[in-house]
């Protein structure tokens, strides 16, 4: 996937559904794996045992690839894979973390690809992923805008949903 698959992508369902989904920002995919709560309550998301929540490098089987959905414990909210499987990203474009304090920053406005090229906010690991990267604190990148990647995915948000 792309930025500008995705893109398509939310263009369409958006279309389809006259809902308002789009990805979550990097705050927001944090509030969810860490199941609402300031501290943290697990190392990973739902358990402090990766191989309960997590496909990651450390047990993959001989297949080395990703693996369906809720096959693992999901977290407090119900989320599955939060860490692990694939890397999800977010709205916000990758930048190295500062010192200084950061309270809901809100991500790209509007989910749309600047020209240039350049990589979003990554989070939760994926299936040939190192233990440490499956902390939800964990920042990582998404790699080139143009061409995508095959062990990336998106997670969700909706702004607004009607009934």
């Amino acid at each position: 996937m792309s930025c500008k698959d995705i893109q398509t992508f939310l263009k369409r369902l958006n279309d389809f559904t006259g809902q308002e989904f789009r990805l979550p920002t990097e705050a927001e995919w944090e509030y969810a794996a860490d199941e609402g709560k300031p501290k943290p309550p697990y190392r990973y998301s739902g358990s402090n045992d990766a191989d309960e929540v997590a496909w990651y490098g450390g047990n993959l089987d001989k297949s080395r690839t990703s693996h369906h959905y809720g096959k693992k414990k999901p977290n407090v909210l119900g989320l599955y894979d939060m860490s692990g499987n694939y890397l999800e990203m977010c709205s916000d474009l990758f930048a190295y973390n500062t010192s200084e304090p950061q309270v809901n920053p809100k991500g790209r406005e509007g989910n749309v690809c600047p020209p240039e090229r350049h990589s979003h906010v990554g989070k939760g690991g994926w299936y040939e992923s190192p233990q440490h990267t499956l902390y939800p604190w964990y920042h990582a990148y998404t790699g080139n805008s143009e061409t995508g990647s095959y062990h990336i995915t998106i997670r969700l948000a909706a702004s607004t949903l009607k009934r």
